[in-house]
């Protein structure tokens, strides 16, 4: 089984003329991600941030185990749309730049019995 537990988001405002401008804001969440396989993994986690696979790196600066995921997002943290992006190209709608990054630990789960390790 595959597992992320948490995650971190870096953020910048992005003009389109421009590139990223101002701080970087970071975030950060507690919730949890699992699944069997990897396809199953990478698909929870693009849906969870509401990117496609297109927007996926694997082993992200060659860390092993990390996913980072990017993509442009409105100022309600939702991703940009289609129609959103395009107004921003022509400089009439404001997005940021995001990257979240999850560290992936592969888990093999066994039954336990208390009293067994010393």
């Amino acid at each position: 089984m595959l597992e992320a537990k948490g995650w971190i988001k870096f953020s910048e405002e992005d003009i389109f003329s421009d590139g990223c401008v101002g701080k970087c804001q970071l975030y950060t969440g507690d919730l949890n991600f699992s699944a069997e396989t990897e396809e199953e993994f990478i698909n929870t986690l693009t849906s969870f941030v509401g990117a496609d696979k297109s927007s996926v790196e694997l082993n992200a600066c060659d860390e092993p185990g990390r996913i980072d995921i990017s993509l442009l997002e409105n100022a309600d943290g939702f991703a940009a749309s289609k129609r959103q992006i395009e107004s921003w190209k022509l400089g009439h709608e404001r997005l940021w730049y995001c990257t979240y990054s999850f560290k992936t630990c592969h888990v093999e789960r066994s039954k336990f019995e208390f009293g067994r390790i010393t």
